[in-house]
């Protein structure tokens, strides 16, 4: 499995690990439960000889400092990643890496580039059953999309201030 534009999982790994994020594996949960000693099930030798990632999947990632817009581009080919959270200050695109990730089901969000136009990027995974925007800026306008969410049964945000017209700022 490749990332960003063929890029080897590991690297975009070694990016998020790089601004002090962290990323779980599937093999680290059984039936949903994280599992905190797991071991890879295959060999330490043939892992070593060929790399981790043949083996294993990033299931989950977690970027809790500010990221850029090439950061978070290295999510793009991380298409089994289930669960992620991200600490986004914007300005720019950044969210619409988000849009293959079609296993997401878990989203966490904060930030001044959580906006409208990153919003968008949201509606396209089906998966999708819990949204935290905490501390975003999504306005009134970005609202009307909530609707798209069709399979959110979680949402968790809430309006703590105004800082321009029309823009609110969320909090969890």
């Amino acid at each position: 499995m490749a990332s960003r534009a063929g890029e080897h999982p590991a690297a975009a790994v070694e990016a998020f690990r790089k601004v002090r994020g962290s990323v779980l594996y599937d093999y680290q949960f059984s039936a949903g439960t994280y599992i905190p000693k797991a071991k890879p099930w295959a060999p330490a030798r043939l892992r070593s000889a060929i790399g981790d990632e043949y083996f294993q999947e990033v299931t989950q990632v977690t970027l809790g400092r500010p990221v850029t817009d090439a950061t978070l581009a290295h999510l793009e080919g991380l298409d089994r990643t289930e669960s992620l959270s991200v600490f986004y200050p914007g300005p720019g695109d950044g969210l619409k890496s988000l849009h293959g990730l079609t296993r997401l089901e878990e989203v966490a969000l904060r930030g001044r580039g959580v906006d409208d136009a990153g919003l968008v990027h949201l509606t396209r995974l089906p998966r999708l059953w819990k949204l935290n925007l905490r501390d975003s800026m999504v306005s009134d306008a970005g609202t009307v999309l909530l609707p798209e969410f069709a399979a959110v049964s979680e949402l968790s945000s809430a309006t703590r201030r105004s800082p321009t017209p029309g823009s609110h700022r969320c909090s969890g």
